[in-house]
């Protein structure tokens, strides 16, 4: 009975006869997407309904543009916005007394200033916002996320990866 067990144990301990045939390899694709972090501080994904929200703020500044790094857009924008908005302050801020007898009513011409003015820099604040959208759009698909193709033989071998952008 003892020799039994040990001629049993012995066979366990010696190593399998290896095989001519290669071992099969195993291929497991891993997608990584795009990391979000925060508002601001991930330099690979811009949102870009965050972009056309910070775009479409009543302030003259589009945030939207220089939120997705298309900075002379958003220059561009800010100063439009700014030279349409600062005749209506102007205007509505009470600098008008051009009969002298301080009544502070508006001329026809003033009148069509402000509303001319109030509707060119609704339609620039629309503008502006569609284009932060499509900027931010650009900048994601120019920074798009990469998968991963992991080769792994099962039984010894090199450990191969190949990275492709999608």
């Amino acid at each position: 009975m003892l020799s039994s067990v040990l001629s049993s144990a012995a066979a366990v301990a010696q190593p399998a006869p290896a095989s001519s045939d290669p071992s099969p390899t195993v291929v497991a694709p891993m997608h990584t997407p795009p990391v979000h972090h925060g508002l601001f501080d991930d330099s690979r994904y811009r949102s870009p309904g965050l972009a056309v929200a910070l775009s479409l703020t009543p302030m003259p500044v589009d945030f939207g543009n220089l939120y997705a790094e298309n900075l002379a857009w958003g220059v561009a924008y800010t100063a439009v916005e700014l030279s349409l908005l600062t005749p209506v302050v102007w205007l509505t801020g009470g600098h008008m007394n051009h009969g002298g007898d301080d009544t502070r009513r508006w001329s026809d011409g003033e009148r069509n200033t402000v509303i001319g003015d109030l509707s060119a820099y609704v339609v620039v604040k629309l503008v502006a916002g569609l284009h932060a959208g499509y900027s931010a759009r650009q900048f994601n698909a120019e920074r798009k996320p990469t998968t991963m193709i992991l080769m792994a033989p099962t039984a010894g071998g090199a450990l191969v990866s190949v990275g492709r952008s999608f």
